[in-house]
């Protein structure tokens, strides 16, 4: 964090870290943290959220700014109203955020009677390690066991989950996945993911001159062998 840093155009910004930590915000500028409605710092145990040489408005929230943190190092005569302006500001003793997101594809495709792996990724954006649990609801009873119902993730890292569903060998049906994960430290932080799996047929080939198609193996994008397929 310098004078050059800018937390905008978010309605919640958070900054935090966990134990025995250091946020050191000494150097941010005037409106440099700005959110259309709550702005969170927190740490955890043995830690220190350090605003000394700060003096004009940093913080700027239209709803109000939280403060968790059982030291706040500001100058003399400085107290955090003087560098915050919002409807309301509350001071509180020190507390861990913890986050978590999913990164996935929407849907996933494959040949008729395969099995189908299907891979997401759990981003534990918290500072500290924490356990998910997972739930999988399948609507038509593709998915395959086993598969993860619990997963610990270190602080700012990230872990694989792979599901594998097996997909039928003839109709258009489809089924929908819906992955849930919550914290164990903290069950309001949750977040699911909705995939829908479908068979995927091959397109059947259209010879150009309607006859009865031909073979096509495409060696590159320049040429082609074509051979007729027997009676």
């Amino acid at each position: 964090v310098d004078e050059t840093t800018r937390l905008v155009n978010a309605n919640h910004i958070y900054i935090y870290a966990g134990d025995d930590a250091e946020v050191d915000l000494r150097k941010l500028s005037p409106n440099a943290v700005k959110a259309y409605k709550t702005i969170t710092l927190s740490v955890g145990d043995n830690s220190i959220i350090d605003l000394r040489g700060v003096s004009n408005k940093v913080f700027q929230a239209a709803e109000r700014i939280e403060v968790y943190a059982d030291e706040v190092l500001l100058d003399d005569g400085i107290t955090l109203e003087d560098l915050a302006d919002a409807p309301e500001i509350s001071i509180n003793p020190s507390k861990i955020l913890y986050f978590v997101d999913l990164d996935y594809q929407s849907q996933a495709k494959g040949t008729p009677g395969s099995i189908l792996p299907v891979h997401l990724t759990l981003l534990n954006n918290g500072p500290t390690e924490d356990t998910y649990t997972i739930e999988v609801q399948d609507s038509q009873g593709w998915l395959q066991p086993p598969y993860p119902t619990e997963v610990s993730v270190n602080g700012l890292r990230r872990s694989d989950l792979f599901l594998n569903v097996q997909l039928p060998t003839s109709g258009h049906e489809q089924t929908e996945l819906v992955v849930t994960v919550t914290s164990q430290s903290d069950p309001s932080v949750q977040k699911q993911a909705r995939i829908r799996t479908s068979v995927q047929y091959p397109e059947p080939i259209t010879p150009r001159n309607g006859q009865q198609a031909d073979v096509a193996i495409v060696l590159d994008a320049h040429y082609r062998i074509e051979d007729k397929l027997p009676d």
